[in-house]
């Protein structure tokens, strides 16, 4: 692909109004000199010649190679590539285990390429081994723990000790007794640098570093523990090559942020040049951690999760800082003195507040690409509806054990992001109560009005857990932002769903929660406020609810989102009078002479139920 990108972003170049010739040359010698040369579309991302003010037209420009191409991972890429440009296994054979892992990964079972191809037996362990040190990497393991390590930037010279008990590392040869799962690359593997190994066992005050808790590009975060004290404390130090700034900023910002949900940070310093600071340990590990040991997260658990950092979000809203970087590595897991599960939020590093100039003049796209809200991409305003939105697709994730898009590259999310629904939950895991696909799907909205807040969200989460714990029916509410909003009594919620995604096996009209054109069924699953009636009622009386809808919504200035919901009753009511005046309205709604106003009360239709009752 990477031939591919030069034409294109040269291509573009050229044309002169989204990039300029000095930065794509620019680009492609950094990737040139680079031992380990990444996408070019990445780095011009993390240049700052794409960002959020032209990511929408240079997508939009993309042939639709790239975008196939954008669904491969780089590094399985890169891996496979040097096995065949090195004669250990076939382009064929590199194409198999690629879907092979593809398929293993839908059902919840995460496995390396190398991995693949050594149990396939392709590729002989001597073989993986000098690919990885090809790509500066080196696998040692503790022969005490039995943990195995990844190492960048491995050094022949230098002495490695395990991170979790301080046993020397050793090279982890193959040997004919030895399996994959105990040799090569195996799930639980940790990737590590040199750089992050080299503070173990040193002491700030009275603390001492004993165990490596993760890595990211920013810092490398640690186990600490004191003699003096009974909880252990983590400690967060910057990377060498680090920009203090954003280091400094996720330090101030989380200083700033008081709440049970969101994690707290202490003291700051610096231990061999590099800045660090002390925050809440949290002994469950990340949640991106559960999801790949557990696929499902249980119900009440995950209901638990998203409530408590929806709560954090709230709390960080109201103080106007937005996140911007909600995914499962963010979110820390522990137990309270009751054993129930505590999720806190991590890593302001790129949190911003509302007032911030910087989130829309400098355009800078930061954050993780399969993360990203829509108007986020596209170069819009952003607000807190960014963060509910990310949160989203880790509740997509807890619910259904997968992500919601079915490819890996940052080009191919963007674009499947903007133009793309992910498959409803329902559809993936039927297990689920009908309410959870619905309130997915409103925080999973295009439309950042349709979308929930935090408060609104709360609202929801607190009615079905009541609604679990009590085992009470789902109490209805006349709050319009909620999924379970209605006039009518809440067993309209079965009633609608089974109108949108159920049909008979004799039935056959076309499937309308397939064929709704652009957003049209995750606005009527996710704002159904004004669908809900029982089935006694009858489809007019449901039709006509859904009309009134959109008429409030005319009033309410937001155009887009009427011409939704008509083209949805449209679809699903054909035969009603409702979808004649719908027909009627959509007309209208483009015409100069529409304004917000709603119609008058002689011109509404009668429903056949209230004909009869006249």
């Amino acid at each position: 692909m990477q031939f591919e990108e030069e034409i294109f972003f040269r291509t573009i170049a050229n044309q002169g109004e989204l990039l300029s010739v000095e930065q794509v040359e620019e680009c492609l010698e950094i990737q040139k000199q680079s031992s380990n040369p990444g996408s070019l579309f990445v780095l011009m991302i993390e240049k700052g010649y794409i960002n959020n003010k032209n990511m929408a037209a240079i997508l939009k420009k993309a042939p639709p190679e790239m975008q196939r191409e954008a669904g491969k991972k780089e590094d399985q890429k890169k891996f496979g590539e040097l096995c065949v440009e090195k004669g250990f296994a076939s382009s064929s054979q590199i194409a198999e285990a690629l879907a092979l892992q593809e398929r293993l990964k839908k059902e919840g079972k995460h496995f390396r390429i190398g991995q693949i191809l050594i149990e396939k037996k392709y590729v002989a362990m001597r073989q993986a081994q000098l690919i990885l040190e090809i790509q500066g990497k080196k696998i040692l393991r503790c022969p005490s723990c039995e943990t195995k390590y990844n190492i960048r930037h491995y050094k022949t010279e230098k002495k490695y000790q395990c991170p979790k008990c301080s046993g020397d590392l050793i090279s982890s040869q193959p040997g004919a007794s030895m399996s994959v799962e105990r040799s090569f690359m195996s799930r639980d593997s940790v990737d590590v640098d040199d750089e992050a190994l080299s503070l173990l066992h040193k002491k700030i005050g009275d603390y001492e570093i004993v165990e490596l808790l993760g890595e990211g590009g920013m810092a490398d975060v640690y186990k600490v523990v004191s003699r003096f004290r009974k909880r252990p404390r983590a400690l967060k130090v910057m990377k060498a090559q680090a920009g203090f700034e954003r280091f400094n900023r996720e330090f101030e910002s989380a200083h700033s942020l008081r709440h049970p949900n969101i994690i707290r940070v202490y003291d700051t310093g610096k231990i061999e040049g590099r800045p660090y600071f002390f925050m809440e340990y949290m002994d469950g590990g990340t949640l991106s951690r559960r999801i790949e040991k557990m696929g499902i997260i249980p119900l009440r658990e995950a209901l638990s999760v998203l409530k408590q950092i929806a709560m954090g979000l709230k709390y960080a809203h109201e103080n106007n800082i937005i996140h911007r970087d909600i995914k499962p590595s963010n979110i820390l897991l522990g137990q309270d003195s009751s054993q129930e599960i505590v999720a806190k939020i991590a890593d302001f590093g790129i949190a911003r507040t509302t007032t911030d100039n910087q989130i829309t003049v400098t355009g800078q796209l930061v954050g993780t690409f399969k993360y990203m809200s829509p108007e986020y991409i596209r170069g819009l305003n952003i607000d807190g509806h960014a963060d509910i939105f990310s949160l989203g697709i880790v509740a997509y994730e807890m619910f259904t054990g997968r992500e919601p898009f079915n490819v890996d590259g940052p080009v191919g999310y963007l674009f499947v992001n903007i133009k793309e629904n992910p498959p409803q939950i329902h559809q993936v895991n039927p297990d689920l109560p009908k309410f959870v696909s619905l309130i997915v799907s409103q925080m999973l909205s295009k439309d950042v009005k349709v979308r929930y807040d935090a408060s609104a969200l709360l609202r929801d989460l607190d009615r079905v857990l009541v609604h679990l714990r009590e085992n009470t029916k789902l109490v209805e509410t006349e709050d319009r932002t909620s999924v379970f909003y209605t006039k009518g009594t809440l067993s309209s919620l079965k009633g609608l769903w089974d109108k949108i995604f159920t049909k008979s096996p004799n039935e056959k009209t076309e499937e309308p929660s397939v064929s709704l054109s652009s957003e049209s069924a995750d606005d009527i699953i996710s704002n159904n406020a004004a669908l809900m009636e029982t089935e006694e009622v009858g489809k007019d009386a449901t039709a006509e609810k859904q009309y009134e809808f959109a008429l409030d919504l005319i009033q309410q200035g937001n155009m887009d989102g009427a011409k939704k919901h008509l083209q949805a009753l449209i679809e699903i009511f054909p035969a009603s009078p409702w979808a004649v005046r719908a027909k009627k309205r959509l007309n209208k709604i483009d015409s100069p002479e529409e304004t917000p106003t709603k119609e008058k009360d002689s011109s509404v239709v009668l429903s056949p139920k209230k004909k009869q009752l006249q």
